[in-house]
């Protein structure tokens, strides 16, 4: 069962399902990048905004980004709040902190983002997988 919030991000007004797109970043990343990742989340959120009418994304966050930049990069904590909160009130994506990875999983149909343990469980779909690369904005 998807959330009410799910199904009207991903279902147009005619009732048509938009492809959905489950975006992961990793803890790793930022701190191997600093405010390079920053950017490029800042970036890869602006491209999936453009395509909203034909793509859904969810936006599933490591648990720990918050903790980890308070105690090791406090300098980048303020501009990844910024942007998550952009991108939240905008409302046009689903930003998934909950326990449960399995229901982006299931519901995506495609995994765009940072290697570890989601990239490894996402394999097992079948479905299309795309690295992101820092370096390239």
């Amino acid at each position: 069962d998807l959330p009410i919030e799910w199904k009207n991000i991903i279902c147009r007004a005619d009732g048509t399902r938009k492809k959905v797109v489950l975006y992961n970043t990793s803890i790793q990343n930022l701190l191997t990048h600093n405010e390079k990742m920053i950017m490029k989340i800042d970036n890869s959120l602006r491209v999936f905004k453009e395509y909203k009418e034909d793509i859904a994304l969810i936006w599933r966050p490591h648990p720990l980004i918050y903790a980890t930049l308070q105690s090791m990069r406090p300098n980048l904590l303020n501009d990844y709040k910024a942007i998550v909160n952009k991108y939240c009130s905008a409302g046009w994506g689903i930003y998934d902190d909950t326990s449960d990875m399995n229901r982006a999983i299931a519901v995506s149909d495609a995994y765009y983002g940072d290697g570890g343990s989601m990239l490894e469980l996402y394999k097992a779909t079948g479905r299309a997988i795309l690295l992101q690369r820092v370096e390239m904005s």
